[in-house]
């Protein structure tokens, strides 16, 4: 009796995605967290060195997708000047997509200039109820 054709494309791939330019202090990580998330896939992502590091995990399919959405979704104040991939092994897990603890390396990646408040944060700077009332620090990145 034959076997069934395998569908290659509902095997789960595991890349590592490295992205360089304006991507940290602009609410990429949370980005990176919604949208995997959002799509079911496993992985992590973290501050390096010189930007973003990102590991994500799905059906071939699904991480082509994301990348597609990485590239063309990015907060505003967000510029991905480099992005590069490279295929790892599956740990096939089912883990759920998380923020990692950056890591140890020296930050050289460009700092995002002030941005004015919108006003949802401006709301948040006047809420008693949020824990951002009266901080003075906020910064918006939407």
């Amino acid at each position: 009796m034959p076997c069934p054709p395998y569908n290659l494309s509902a095997a789960p791939i595991r890349l590592r995605i490295e992205v360089r330019g304006q991507v940290q202090g602009v609410g990429f990580r949370p980005f990176v967290h919604r949208l995997a998330s959002a799509m079911g896939l496993g992985g992590w992502v973290r501050n390096v060195g010189a930007g973003v590091e990102i590991e994500v995990e799905g059906e071939r399919q699904q991480v082509e997708r994301f990348i597609t959405r990485l590239q063309g979704e990015a907060p505003a104040a967000a510029r991905i000047e480099q992005l590069s991939q490279t295929a790892i092994a599956s740990r096939g897990a089912g883990e759920p997509f998380a923020i990692a603890d950056s890591s140890g390396a020296a930050t050289s990646t460009s700092i995002a200039p002030d941005s004015a408040l919108c006003q949802r944060c401006i709301g948040e700077i006047f809420d008693p109820r949020n824990r951002r009332y009266r901080h003075p620090f906020t910064h918006c990145t939407d």
